[in-house]
Formats: C-alpha cells, sequence, structure tokens
C-alpha cells in the first residue's frame, strides 16, 4: 500500500496559513494590479497616527501623500528617543516598493514580493540598498504591513546581521498560529494522512494537537506522527505566557503541556518527540538531554541521524507506520 505522507515544515505550515485570497502564486510576484491597489491602501493613511510597539514604547507616525499622488513619505517620531526616521512608498512600474531611511545610518530598499488575504497583507522583503555593501550589514530586511481596516494598520519589520535575522518577540503565538493552522487547512480540504512528518521546532505542537485537541477528527483516525529533532537554533525563550497561549482547546490539561515547560528550543522538541509516534534526529549536533530521553523509547521506532542516509530507512518507517 502506498502510503500518504504530509511533511510538514516550518516553511510548509506559513504556507498552509496564509488565508483568504491567498498571496500571488509561489515563485512568482504579485501582479500589477495587486500592488497597485496596495499602494491604494497606503495613500489611504494620510494623516497622523499613534503607534504601540509590543514592547511597550509608543510613536508618532505621519502620512504624506507627496509627488503628485506618486509617493506616500512614512515619518516615524520616538521610535528611537530623540530620533526621526522616514520611509517612502511608490510604485516602480509594476511593482511596489519603499526604501527604508534608517536610524543605522543605511537605506534599504523593499519589494512587495506577496500580497494575501484580498490585499489586507502585504510583505515586502529585501532588495538592496544604500550603504548595505552586503546584506551582512545589520539593515531592516523585511516588513509585513496588516491592515485591519481603516483605523487599524500593523507593521512588522525584521532585522538581519551576520547571517542571522532577529528574534520575533511572539514567536510562541506565531508557533501556536502555525501549527493550528497546519491541521485545520488538511482537515478543511479533507486530506486524510496516513503519516504526519513534523520537522522544525515550529511543528512541536502538532504531535500533542493531534493527540488531543483533533484526537476524534476523522480526517486525522489513522495518522501516525513522526517528529524529527533537529539541532538548537535560537537561545531565546518562548515567553511566559506560552503554555497558557499554546493551549487552545480543553481537551489539553496542564499535565499535557509539561513537556514544553522550559518554552525554549529544547522543549519544543522535547514535545513533539513525547507526542510523537516515531522519532527521528535530524542533525548530527543535537542536544545531549535529548538523545539522552529519546535515543532509545520504548514503544516508538527511532532513527539515529545518518548523513549518508538514501532515505530508504525513512521509506521504511512511513511503510511500517502506514499498515
Amino acid at each position: 500500500m502506498r502510503a500518504r505522507i504530509l511533511a510538514v515544515t516550518v516553511s510548509l505550515v506559513a504556507a498552509a496559513v496564509s488565508g483568504g485570497e491567498g498571496p500571488s502564486a509561489a515563485g512568482s510576484p504579485p501582479s500589477g494590479e495587486q500592488a497597485r491597489a496596495a499602494f491604494e491602501r497606503i495613500k489611504a493613511l494620510a494623516g497622523t497616527w499613534e503607534g504601540r510597539s509590543t514592547k511597550g514604547w509608543q510613536e508618532t507616525l505621519r502620512y504624506q501623500v507627496i509627488a503628485g499622488g506618486s509617493a506616500v513619505l512614512e515619518t516615524s517620531f520616538e521610535a528611537h528617543p530623540g530620533e526621526e526616521m522616514a520611509t517612502v512608498f511608490h510604485m516602480d512600474g509594476d511593482r511596489l516598493v519603499l526604501t527604508h531611511y534608517c536610524v543605522a545610518k543605511n537605506q534599504p530598499r523593499l519589494v512587495a514580493t506577496s500580497i494575501s488575504d484580498g490585499g489586507r497583507s502585504v510583505l515586502f522583503t529585501f532588495q538592496d540598498g544604500g550603504n548595505i555593501p552586503t546584506r551582512d550589514r545589520g539593515h531592516m530586511d523585511s516588513a509585513v504591513f496588516t491592515f485591519d481596516g481603516s483605523d487599524r494598520v500593523t507593521s512588522r519589520w525584521s532585522w538581519y546581521e551576520s547571517g542571522k535575522e532577529k528574534w520575533f518577540e511572539d514567536n510562541g503565538l506565531r508557533t501556536v498560529f502555525y501549527c493550528k493552522g497546519a491541521l485545520e487547512t488538511v482537515k478543511k480540504f479533507g486530506w486524510p494522512p496516513d503519516v504526519i512528518h513534523c520537522s522544525g521546532w515550529m511543528t512541536g505542537l502538532i504531535p500533542l494537537y493531534l493527540k488531543t485537541v483533533y484526537k476524534k477528527e476523522p480526517v486525522f483516525a489513522h495518522s501516525k506522527c513522526v517528529f524529527t529533532i533537529g539541532q538548537n537554533t535560537f537561545k531565546e525563550k518562548l515567553g511566559p505566557d506560552f503554555l497558557k497561549v499554546a493551549n487552545i482547546h480543553t481537551n489539553i490539561k496542564d499535565k499535557d503541556l509539561e513537556p514544553y515547560k522550559e518554552v525554549n528550543n529544547t522543549a519544543l522538541f522535547r514535545g513533539g518527540a513525547t507526542y510523537a509516534d516515531a522519532i527521528t534526529f535530524g542533525a548530527e549536533k543535537v542536544d545531549k538531554k535529548l538523545v539522552e530521553e529519546f535515543g532509545k523509547t520504548r514503544g516508538k521506532k527511532v532513527l539515529s541521524f545518518n548523513a549518508e542516509s538514501d532515505l530508504s530507512d525513512y521509506l521504511q518507517l512511513y511503510t511500517d507506520l502506514s499498515k
């Protein structure tokens, strides 16, 4: 029997929950019509706004339509005490672009590469910029603008430096949203997978949700879950309220969240492995605690890391689980 495999990685989960009308097709830029409609939304922001950061500070933003309606100037006051910054939005042919004049003394240029949810969400990604000789020089690398009606807009900017993107302070909430969103997508479209293979720390809640929240869902009735433990990639905590946010249903009890109590990278791997039906190790350098805990687990098939694997061991695992 051929097994139906659902592979859930961080990138796939993100794609699965984009929602709404959906972004431009993967790998292709937004259409000129989408870009121009998004620019009109930005022009409609004209006026003075009060901004509040999730970190607690406040700022004043002013949007002005300038240059005969061909550009929008956003001026930010007090995002950095005593400093002003500016961002200019405009069309470049069929592309919507922005240039951000940053307190870091550089000027990154970002292009709208995805427009989704009926134009409500616009993702800008780095293209080039002034005083940025290489991408590793610290700069604003991406921005997501979400329009929540006529009186509310949120923007999420990411900083990139030396090969790393700065940690998002709401990554805990994003993790819950992605895990639930992936499973809801499968449920909505009625794809009954024999095996669900989760890889990446952000998928760590999926095995728990399958064993609790979605336990009686017909589409998952015969599904088995594989979880891959990889190398830790962050040292930050997911926040003091992560366990509360992760508890999305009354079927989840406090004791069910015990493996996640450290709310860090290792905890996400531990939780995923605890509730999975099989475990694989996807990297040579894995937290030693996890190797000790899950290297040999009674009642579960475990695949050790093998850099020379031709993946036949994984195919055999999928076959065994789907019987």
